[in-house]
């Protein structure tokens, strides 16, 4: 019996037309009748779909579902029944077991963005593997999982987590699940903390923070079992951004020695823990530990050498913009403001690193009593929300709408245009 899933993803496409329940049947039968098909869509048949009551819908309602929406019914959360000879079996995991992203090009395009990510959505159900399957299937599972994962982060850091955390979630889920079912490969376990790792980061973005640190204890779980060193250095580091973004400075404090003393000695990933520590030690007013890790981060920058992967993201306009955080921390507005903006003039920035630090610019300069230079920062970079889905960003913009910046006219129109992007006032895709 097919078990019943909310299909979440044709309700959101729904509501990101505007459309209610009714509108969007109206909708169908419009595109039924222009294409010649008599359609009798009604409010309850909606809220079959969008109940997971209807795994399937009938050709002529696809069509019109296509229609109505530009996206195919696999993107809008509906799934085909499987050929009779698969339906009781088991899928190979190159089918769908593992989540492949074609793409990450011209996902700037909202409407692009959007069908990816429903399609996305539409996958994050992964079909189990089964003992029978061999070694050789669950070492090509393990390998399209790694290429997923890095495709997933890279969309991550560019748009925020929005829908891509359930398919990250998903795939950490299976991984775990072959590891309970005693499956074997090179990097298995590994793999499977780095996805938590990820999810983790995802649901932080998220605004989740109790599962992003449950996620994150799991993924050390995982990479101490696994013995893997570096991994272990990474999960400190995501860890310890959380503690600081959580207000608890001194657990970030510990947590990025944690990570040091697993990173090699030098490199992004030794300069990356020491900015975090740099931070926690401003967050406790402590300036000259918070001076003496950044020495030690600037240090291990320049002696970077054959870095991983996952920290490549840490450039040197990261790392600039890192210290000037610490020291908008420490009350020093002025270094804080040339850095930060230092920090967003890098082209090469991901959108929503672009879009922090130029708010992170807005924030030091309004703090440091140039409110109109904030203001005028803000307005250039508030359109780009619309391409975004981070709730790291918009807690950022409801922190600066809290800011006590006085009662000016450059004051008002501060807290207007915050206030005007908030979530609840402009939908944020």
């Amino acid at each position: 019996m097919h078990e019943r899933t909310p299909n979440d993803v044709l309700r959101g496409v729904r509501e990101s037309l505007n459309l209610g329940q009714g509108e969007f049947a109206a909708a169908i039968n419009r595109a039924g009748e222009a294409a010649g098909d008599e359609l009798r869509c009604d409010i309850r048949l909606v809220a079959r779909w969008e109940a997971g009551e209807v795994q399937w819908p009938q050709g002529r309602y696809r069509r019109a579902l296509e229609a109505v929406t530009g996206m195919p019914c696999t993107a809008l959360g509906f799934r085909p029944h499987p050929p009779r000879s698969t339906r009781r079996g088991t899928v190979s995991p190159r089918s769908v077991g593992a989540f492949t992203v074609e793409s990450t090009r011209d996902l700037e395009d909202p409407v692009q963005r959007r069908e990816f990510l429903a399609g996305a959505l539409a996958m994050a159900a992964p079909t189990p593997l089964s003992p029978g399957d061999g070694k050789r299937a669950v070492n090509a599972y393990v390998e399209d999982a790694e290429r997923t994962l890095t495709q997933l982060q890279d969309l991550e850091r560019k748009f925020g987590a929005g829908y891509l955390v359930r398919l990250a979630e998903a795939q950490a889920d299976e991984l775990v699940r072959l590891l309970d079912a005693g499956m074997d490969s090179p990097g298995l376990q590994s793999v499977a903390a780095s996805a938590h790792t990820l999810a983790g980061l995802m649901q932080f973005d998220a605004g989740n923070q109790g599962r992003a640190r449950y996620l994150y204890k799991e993924a050390l779980y995982l990479a101490q079992l696994a013995g893997d060193r570096g991994l272990v250095a990474r999960i400190a580091a995501a860890m310890s951004m959380q503690a600081n973004n959580l207000q608890r400075p001194h657990e970030a404090v510990k947590l990025a020695r944690f990570g040091a003393e697993h990173a090699p000695d030098g490199g992004r990933v030794a300069a990356l823990l020491a900015v975090r520590e740099a931070r926690g030690w401003a967050l406790l007013g402590a300036e000259r530990e918070a001076e003496a890790a950044l020495r030690r981060a600037t240090d291990s920058y320049e002696r970077a050498g054959a870095d991983p992967a996952w920290v490549m993201f840490f450039n040197e306009s990261e790392l600039v913009g890192a210290i000037g955080r610490v020291a908008g921390d420490l009350g020093d507005w002025g270094k804080a403001q040339d850095l930060a903006r230092q920090a967003a003039a890098d082209p090469s920035l991901p959108l929503r690193a672009h879009v922090l630090w130029e708010l992170l610019l807005a924030e030091v300069m309004a703090r440091g009593g140039d409110v109109q230079g904030a203001v005028d920062v803000v307005a250039a970079v508030l359109p780009a929300l619309d391409r975004l889905s981070s709730d790291r960003v918009a807690s950022r913009i409801r922190a600066l709408a809290a800011l006590p910046v006085g009662e000016s006219s450059a004051a008002r129109t501060w807290r207007e245009q915050l206030q005007a992007h908030m979530p609840g006032s402009t939908p944020m895709t």
